[in-house]
């Protein structure tokens, strides 16, 4: 789901639109916009990444122009990033990752690869190591 043009200050989900989407099986929400009722929001079992909170209503300020169809949003290493029907979205507290679903099986077992050593390192690390000699033992991560 993407909320908004360049709309600014209100709200484009909130706890309506977000049980609606949770009953019918969405795994998580991606708003380029805002979003109001946060203390709902963060009692359903999905993720929900959000620009801003707001309290401001949005009815009449946009609508649904589109399902199931590939949208772009702005990106944080190229000014837009597109997200097809089928990719992957991975997000954390530190922000989101889009992976395109012809190469996700390979950035998973990457992913799994790199964690792994990661965890290493940080044992290593946590054991004395020190953090250049980490580096140059389990590359930078």
């Amino acid at each position: 789901m993407s909320c908004g043009t360049d709309i600014h200050g209100v709200c484009c989900f909130g706890d309506l639109l977000a049980q609606a989407m949770a009953l019918r099986g969405a795994a998580g929400v991606v708003v380029d916009g805002g979003v109001r009722d946060v203390a709902f929001l963060k009692k359903l079992p999905m993720p929900i990444f959000t620009r801003y909170r707001t309290p401001a209503q949005a009815i009449g300020r946009w609508r649904v122009e589109g399902v199931g169809e590939a949208v772009a949003l702005p990106g944080g290493l190229s000014p837009k990033v597109i997200i097809r029907p089928g990719d992957w979205v991975v997000g954390d507290e530190d922000g989101l990752l889009v992976i395109p679903q012809e190469l996700a099986p390979e950035v998973a077992q990457r992913a799994q690869e790199a964690m792994s050593r990661e965890n290493e390192a940080r044992e290593a690390i946590r054991k004395g190591m020190p953090l250049l000699k980490a580096l140059e033992t389990f590359g930078h991560l």
